[in-house]
């Protein structure tokens, strides 16, 4: 997993056109299983403002639920990333969640 309990993180790919926003992994939900029968690593997340409340996500207490694969977490490590390399994560991150 990419992301922990409490951090911030950008979304490099959505469904609902939240790239490039910022959200707290808020609540860890579990491996959700998707229609394609692979289970994803799922994050309930406190969307600051910047993302839509989706109802489905209320039930658990959050504004949206997100896959880890489709987080990149800011942590401020030394080794910081480059823009490029944050869009390179949007690229290969998994098409179907």
């Amino acid at each position: 997993m990419r992301c922990k309990q409490g951090d911030l993180a950008f979304v490099v790919r959505s469904v609902a056109g939240n790239e490039g926003k910022v959200v707290r992994c808020a609540t860890w939900i579990g491996a959700v299983l998707f229609d394609d029968g692979v289970a994803y690593d799922v994050w309930g997340v406190d969307g600051l403002g910047n993302v839509p409340v989706s109802r489905r996500a209320e039930f658990f207490g959050c504004d949206g639920a997100i896959s880890d694969c489709w987080l990149h977490p800011i942590r401020g490590e030394p080794e910081a990333e480059t823009v490029e390399d944050v869009l390179e994560l949007a690229r290969t991150a998994p098409e179907e969640v």
